[in-house]
C-alpha cells in the first residue's frame, strides 16, 4: 500500500527532495479592462498561523531588501520581494500569490525542513526563471520552508528561460515542433466555429488592444478572465457590454474539452526537448547526493510557470496529469529521494513522485514494472538513467545537440 505523502516508507529515510513549483497568483499577461478595480490583496480574515507567517515574511523581506534589490531588478522587477499594495498589475505577482507560496511552504515544512537541519544553508538551492514573479515566489516558499536564513544563505540561481535551463539552452527543433503542434490545435479549433465566434466576441470586451492587433487566442482570453474569477470581481466590460458568467462558463467547457484531446507526437517531443536541461541538472544533483557529496543540495526548489510544469509532466509521460490545461497557481511536482535504513535488506535508493500531494509514481512509464518491490516507490537508478543518455532514446539515441538542429523532425 502506498504510504501517505508526508510519511517515509518503512525501511527508508527521506534523503533529498526536488520541488518544481508554479509561481503564485499574478495579474493577467494582457491589459485587461477594469483591472485597476480588482482587489488582489491578502484577504482580511486569515487563520492566525498563516497571518503570522505572512507578517513574519514581511519583516524578513524588509530586512533583506538591500541585498535583494539588484537580484530582483535583474529580472525586470521593482526591487521589492513583496508587492507594494493589493492592486493587480499586469504579469506581476500579487500579495495573494505570495500568500499561496507561504501557505504551501508552511504545509510542507514539517516534511522537508528536517533535510536542512544541522547542515550549511547552501544545501538549499533555488532556481528561478528570468521573471520577477518566479523569483518572488521562490523566496516566499524558501522562507516558509527554511526560515529567514534562506533569504541570505541559500544558493539562488537564475535560469535563462521558462524551461529553467541554466546553460546551452538553444533548441530550434523544439520551437519548430511547438509551432507545428500549435497549428494542429488551431485546425481543431476551426472545426468548432461557435467557439471561435465566442472568443472573437469576448476578446474586445475583456482586453484593451489596438484595432490592428491579431485576434486573441483562447488561452489568452482565459488568462484575461482569471483575474476576475480568482478574486470574486465583476467580469470585464466595455461600456455597457460585459462578459457574462455564462460566457466564461462556455469558454471553460471548451478549454476542458480541449485538454482531454490526445497530445500530438510533436507536442510530446517538443516538451521532452524543452525539459532536457532541467532533467539533466536534476539527475546530476541527485547523483551527488547518492555519492555522499557533502556539498550537494538536499532541497532544491525550481520556481517556474504553468508551461514548465506541463512540459515536465509530458516529458515524464504522466498523461493523466498533463491533460490538465493549466496547473493551478502554486502547483508543485515533487521528487523525493529515499535512502534505505541500515536495517533494510533492500539496499537500493528509491524515489517517489508527488503532484500536488498525490503520489503519482505508478503513473510514470519508467516505473511500470520497475523492481522496487513496492507500489509506491521506484528505483532511483531508473530516474538517473532517464535523466542521462536514455532521455534521448525517443530520438534514436542521438545527442541533444544533434536533435536540436535537425529541421526534419
Amino acid at each position: 500500500m502506498a504510504c501517505f505523502p508526508g510519511q517515509a516508507p518503512e525501511g527508508f529515510r527521506l534523503r533529498a527532495a526536488l520541488l518544481l513549483v508554479r509561481h503564485g497568483d499574478r495579474g493577467p499577461l494582457l491589459p485587461v479592462r477594469n483591472l485597476s478595480g480588482i482587489d488582489c490583496g491578502v484577504p482580511p480574515v486569515l487563520p492566525a498561523g498563516l497571518r503570522s507567517v505572512y507578517a513574519g515574511y514581511g519583516r524578513a523581506a524588509s530586512r533583506a531588501a538591500a541585498g535583494w534589490r539588484a537580484r530582483l531588478e535583474a529580472v525586470g522587477g521593482t526591487g521589492a520581494l513583496l508587492p507594494a499594495d493589493g492592486r493587480c498589475r499586469q504579469g506581476r505577482l500579487t500579495p495573494r500569490g505570495v500568500l499561496q507560496l507561504l501557505r504551501l511552504g508552511a504545509a510542507l515544512r514539517p516534511r522537508y525542513a528536517p533535510l536542512l537541519a544541522g547542515v550549511a544553508p547552501q544545501r538549499l538551492t533555488v532556481y528561478y526563471s528570468p521573471t520577477e514573479r518566479t523569483l518572488q515566489s521562490g523566496a516566499a516558499l524558501a522562507f516558509a520552508l527554511a526560515g529567514e536564513k534562506s533569504l541570505g544563505g541559500a544558493v539562488w540561481q537564475a535560469t535563462r528561460n521558462v524551461d529553467l535551463c541554466v546553460t546551452q539552452c538553444s533548441c530550434p527543433a523544439a520551437r519548430q515542433l511547438y509551432t507545428r503542434a500549435g497549428l494542429a490545435v488551431r485546425r481543431r479549433q476551426a472545426d468548432h466555429p461557435a467557439f471561435g465566434e465566442l472568443v472573437s466576441r469576448l476578446g474586445p470586451l475583456a482586453v484593451e488592444q489596438p484595432p490592428e492587433a491579431p485576434p486573441l487566442r483562447p488561452a489568452e482570453l482565459w488568462d484575461a478572465l482569471l483575474a476576475s474569477a480568482c478574486h470574486q470581481a465583476p467580469l470585464p466590460c466595455l461600456g455597457e457590454s460585459c462578459v457574462s458568467a455564462a460566457d466564461a462558463g462556455s469558454l471553460l467547457v471548451f478549454r476542458q474539452w480541449e485538454a482531454r484531446q490526445p497530445r500530438s507526437q510533436e507536442l510530446r517531443s517538443a516538451a521532452r526537448l524543452r525539459m532536457r536541461r532541467f532533467f539533466e541538472e536534476a539527475g546530476r544533483q541527485l547523483s551527488r547526493v547518492t555519492s555522499g557529496d557533502r556539498t550537494a543540495p538536499l532541497l532544491t526548489v525550481w520556481a517556474g510557470h504553468d508551461l514548465t510544469l506541463s512540459a515536465a509532466l509530458l516529458a515524464l509521460g504522466v498523461r493523466a496529469l498533463s491533460a490538465q490545461f493549466q496547473p493551478p497557481y502554486a502547483s508543485r511536482l515533487a521528487i523525493e529521494v529515499y535512502e534505505p535504513t541500515p536495517a533494510n535488506p533492500q539496499r537500493l535508493w528509491q524515489f517517489r513522485l508527488l503532484y500536488n500531494g498525490e503520489d503519482v509514481t505508478p503513473l510514470v512509464p519508467m516505473c511500470a514494472g520497475a523492481p522496487s518491490g513496492r507500489l509506491d516507490l521506484c528505483p532511483l537508478q531508473t530516474l538517473l538513467d532517464f535523466t542521462g543518455p536514455g532521455y534521448m532514446a525517443p530520438f534514436g539515441g542521438r545527442s541533444y545537440e544533434q536533435v536540436c538542429v535537425d529541421t526534419n523532425l
